[in-house]
């Protein structure tokens, strides 16, 4: 396939897709957030304990649900290069996302505030406020934001260049990012484990790669279930092994959990096969395909809710995720918990939008 029937064809897939949401990505949006709140579940609530410290088969569990949740970010970004590559950039639609954000940090902190639930609120929290997006308030969105700014660029560079242009870039960037981290025990200075806009750029073109010419290896269905348990699999043997070198030996501490850093390659790869499983899936059911797109403009929602600067480390104590750490009902507990952060962030989101449309309605 030629450079431009490969243009031609992203651009009238594209025009189908504005009006059009595709089933199975929904469902890989929804489950990426889903799999976010876990990360944030095990992080925060303490389940991730160091391989100093007496495990339980809780302790294992979590690193095993660590391993299958890391994920949810590539995945997430690899979606928004596979859908926006050769979009038209429009500045509204940064405008409106910076405007939800402004929502969850300014109204959440005000209703904390009047429930006197903040014991302290000063000028550095006020900032963090007004200008979630410079203060990282939300350190994603701050760099899905200035991902989305520099999109026009990024596109119009993957117009003018060639499969192998990109593939060679793509493996350059890779080799000079990642591939350090994945196969030696040490921390690379340039290293800041990528929870920024220059991996998100990374990722973006691997998703804008995907879209235009494919990834043949990952082109069957069971492979890439196989593959992505695989991927799973090692991230956890990996972790394990890092883990018990720093507890017999007090070395590799900062190593153990590299695995699940964004720009480590198993991690990175883990995504892309757990994007292929999405990419093969066919949702032939039609009420479960309208209950999915129902949902799925609503999970930022999720995200913006329970991560918000002042909740963050307040529903932990709240739902009570740091008693439940040595509880047989752990995984009853985990399950449960997620669920309602999900519903509750879906619902305040939905609640946000309608309101939004009435003021709309009646201008």
């Amino acid at each position: 396939m030629t450079q431009s029937i490969v243009k031609d064809t992203i651009k009238n897939s594209m025009t189908k897709e504005k009006s059009v949401r595709q089933p199975n990505f929904e469902l890989l949006r929804i489950l990426c957030m889903l799999m976010v709140v876990s990360l944030h579940y095990l992080s925060k609530g303490g389940h991730l304990r160091s391989f100093q410290e007496t495990f339980t088969i809780n302790t294992w569990m979590a690193y095993g649900l660590e391993s299958f949740s890391v994920v949810a970010v590539n995945a997430f970004v690899l979606v928004t290069g596979y859908f926006m590559v050769n979009s038209v950039f429009r500045v509204q639609k940064v405008i409106s996302i910076i405007g939800q954000i402004l929502f969850y940090t300014v109204g959440i902190s005000c209703i904390l505030l009047f429930m006197g639930a903040v014991p302290a609120y000063g000028f550095y929290q006020f900032i963090n406020d007004i200008l979630p997006v410079q203060m990282e308030h939300y350190w994603f969105m701050t760099a899905y934001v200035l991902l989305l700014l520099f999109t026009p660029i990024l596109n119009m560079a993957l117009q003018k260049m060639t499969e192998k242009e990109l593939r060679d870039v793509l493996i350059g960037l890779l080799v000079f990012f990642s591939l350090p981290k994945t196969i030696l025990p040490i921390t690379v200075t340039i290293d800041h484990k990528w929870y920024d806009v220059v991996w998100f750029l990374i990722v973006y073109l691997i998703g804008a790669y995907i879209r235009c010419y494919g990834i043949p290896f990952f082109k069957d269905k069971k492979r890439a279930v196989l593959l992505y348990l695989g991927a799973v699999f090692l991230i956890f043997l990996r972790t394990c092994l890092y883990g018990m070198v720093y507890k017999i030996s007090g070395k590799l501490e900062d190593q153990v959990q590299e695995a699940f850093q964004y720009n480590h390659l198993l991690n990175l790869f883990a995504a892309i096969s757990f994007f292929y499983i999405f990419y093969h899936l066919e949702i032939r059911n039609k009420r479960i395909q309208k209950m999915i797109v129902s949902v799925s403009p609503y999970v930022l929602g999720v995200y913006l809710l329970h991560e918000q600067l002042q909740v963050r480390y307040l529903w932990t104590t709240w739902l009570g995720v740091e008693k439940i750490a040595d509880s047989p009902y752990f995984i009853l507990h985990y399950i449960g918990t997620i669920l309602l952060l999900f519903v509750a962030g879906v619902f305040v989101e939905w609640f946000r939008q309608a309101v939004l449309r009435m003021i709309r309605r009646n201008k």
